[in-house]
């Protein structure tokens, strides 16, 4: 299996349980596509280096996911695109040596 990383950005203007109902919608995505481990970490309200779509604050969250369907990564990334309450988003590929030394 590999693993992946997704950091998204979403607007600061979202009370808490839009944020939260966002979160999970993802993550409902992410496992009924067959991803596994699926973890998440709400790094809170950040202010960022630039604006983003005119807006100087977001709201970012970090999903890690394993998956052998390298399609789900290209499929998730799409539905982000397309979603009006994400303001940036980034996805890569985690390395086993890397992956093996943050744990340690």
């Amino acid at each position: 299996m590999r693993t992946y990383e997704f950091v998204i950005i979403y607007r600061a203007t979202l009370n808490d349980s839009d944020l939260n109902s966002e979160i999970e919608r993802f993550e409902k995505l992410a496992r009924d596509n067959g991803a596994t481990e699926v973890l998440m970490n709400n790094w809170g309200k950040r202010e960022s280096a630039y604006p983003m779509n005119k807006e100087k604050f977001g709201n970012y969250v970090s999903f890690g996911l394993a998956t052998d369907n390298y399609q789900l990564v290209s499929e998730l990334s799409n539905i982000l695109r397309i979603n009006d309450q994400v303001l940036k988003f980034q996805s890569h590929r985690v390395n086993e040596p890397a992956k093996e030394a943050a744990a340690a």
